[in-house]
């Protein structure tokens, strides 16, 4: 909030992107399908992120409704946002949440995460992200649908047209995913 405030006291034409996230119990889900060296590597060799790499059903569970919770407080954010500027008469910024992940990760598989380190994004997952985020900034007429492209891997990429524009409405929280 600190920062809009201080974006918006100091930039015009600007517009902000809310990335929520997915469910990182996943990442646990692919380490342990992934096969012996991501397990070794994350139970034994590695110790940055124990509540992912060790963590058992409950705490898992934890991880993702904390991961909810960020979510839900995001989209809170960006309504709050949306009416403040529109008090103010602004029409030159906006604050949009880009919910493409928000439940996401039963789709997910050992393709998402590098190989290297079994954790974070590989070079495909990257790019499913990046995809998944573009096509959400171009979705204006259905957000709690996706516009009929809930994120999965291999997404189409929306091309524009000279008549897109990004997304700049009121916050909608999506669907969960399909």
């Amino acid at each position: 909030d600190t920062f809009l405030t201080n974006v918006s006291k100091t930039m015009r034409r600007v517009y902000v992107n809310l990335v929520s996230t997915l469910d990182l119990s996943s990442v646990h889900r692919i380490q342990q399908e992934s096969g012996l060296f991501c397990k070794f590597e994350h139970g034994v060799v590695l110790r940055e992120c124990g509540c992912i790499d060790r963590g058992n059903k409950t705490e898992l569970q934890t991880l993702d409704d904390n991961v909810h919770t960020l979510n839900t407080q995001l989209h809170k954010l960006a309504a709050k946002w949306h009416t403040q500027l529109a008090n103010q008469g602004r029409t030159d910024m906006a604050v949009t949440v880009q919910g493409f992940m928000e439940g996401v990760g039963k789709q997910l598989d050992h393709t998402f995460l590098n190989k290297i380190d079994c954790f974070h994004p590989s070079t495909v997952g990257h790019q499913d992200l990046a995809v998944g985020l573009w096509n959400n900034m171009l979705c204006t007429s259905d957000r709690k649908g996706h516009c009929g492209q809930p994120f999965k891997p291999d997404l189409p990429v929306t091309c524009p047209t000279k008549d897109s524009r990004f997304y700049s409405g009121i916050d909608v929280v999506p669907s969960p995913p399909m």
